[in-house]
């Protein structure tokens, strides 16, 4: 499969195969809909976030129970925006809540 040096989000999330490993301080519980649920199934989801909101985690505990490779932890720790997806490693720019709004690329 081969990887161009930029590429939407959408397009890298839709890459794995085993496991999505997502690092941004400002997710919301839209991520699941516009990102998260084009993940295959099988693929393990790992998401690090600075701050869950009672809404995101009322839609990572239903996405949990429907998935059992699922986690959401928390940290403040965490700043530069970036995404694992099995070996590979994408850097964000913009939020990833708002990578949705405009066809922004990542690297």
């Amino acid at each position: 499969m081969s990887i161009r040096s930029t590429e939407t989000f959408e397009a890298v999330i839709e890459l794995g195969e085993r496991e999505i490993f997502m690092i941004e301080n400002y997710l919301d519980d839209q991520i699941f809909d516009i990102y998260v649920n084009r993940v295959a199934n099988g693929v393990g989801v790992r998401m690090l976030t600075r701050d869950a909101s009672a809404a995101l985690q009322t839609v990572a505990g239903k996405y949990g129970k429907a998935r059992s490779n699922f986690e959401l932890r928390v940290s403040n720790s965490t700043h530069d925006r970036v995404v694992f997806v099995d070996d590979r490693c994408w850097v964000i720019g913009p939020s990833v809540k708002d990578a949705a709004r405009s066809n922004r690329r990542i690297s």
